[in-house]
């Protein structure tokens, strides 16, 4: 089963990222249980003698029962229109840095509404809109006022280091080489994929007078891998 996610995102606040943030975050208390050879997350070993379970157990039940159970709909409802005014007033006051604590109580708050409205009238659901465009606001600014900053102060922007030259000469030995194909998921299949991609990674190079030395292939439900 899978038990990583590799997200990236092209824009964030409708700005465009150069380059793109890429994240790993999905699954790690999955791997953690493999590593260290247990069945529950709750006895993966959080430090020396402090269990997962013991540093976070009970908080993730209250959160949990807060979130599906408890969370007053009409109340987060309220705190979210509160918080995206003062957001939005700060933003226009050109004040994005007090603004951005209120940006993080925007989204806290859509996602209290988001799970506990799901079974509220359609008239308590729906914040998304106001949410984004004080977002859209909010990005631009902190941006150039990051910018200003920087150039106030005399500082230098870091530049991006320059891509290595291409050598002359390319190497006679062999190389190492991985393909890695993502897919939306495939779980039933995988194991069809898998045979699949080796025979084509290990046909291709042939028919090129290339041959390999060995063409391993493995996979996930997201992912095929040929090194």
């Amino acid at each position: 089963m899978e038990i990583t996610q590799f997200t990236y995102f092209q824009q964030v606040g409708g700005l465009n990222l150069d380059p793109v943030a890429v994240e790993l975050t999905y699954g790690m208390e999955r791997i953690l249980m493999a590593v260290q050879g247990v069945t529950h997350f709750k006895d993966i070993a959080y430090a020396p003698g402090v269990s997962y379970g013991e540093a976070f157990g009970q908080s993730e039940y209250e959160m949990s029962r807060y979130y599906l159970d408890e969370a007053d709909v009409t109340t987060n409802r309220a705190l979210f229109e509160a918080y995206t005014a003062e957001a939005a007033r700060l933003i226009e006051a050109r004040l994005p840095v007090p603004a951005h604590t209120y940006v993080l109580e925007i989204l806290t708050r859509l996602q209290r509404v988001d799970v506990a409205g799901r079974s509220a009238p359609p008239s308590v659901r729906g914040p998304s809109p106001p949410c984004a465009a004080s977002l859209k606001t909010y990005a631009p600014l902190w941006v150039a006022r990051r910018n200003s900053a920087t150039r106030s102060a005399g500082a230098e922007v870091p530049s991006v280091a320059s891509p290595e030259p291409v050598p002359d000469q390319l190497p006679t030995t062999p190389q190492t080489l991985a393909i890695e194909i993502g897919v939306e998921n495939c779980p039933r299949t995988v194991s069809d994929t898998i045979e699949q991609v080796r025979a084509a990674v290990t046909a291709k190079p042939r028919q090129a007078h290339c041959p390999m030395e060995r063409s391993p292939v493995n996979g996930t439900p997201r992912r095929i891998v040929a090194d």
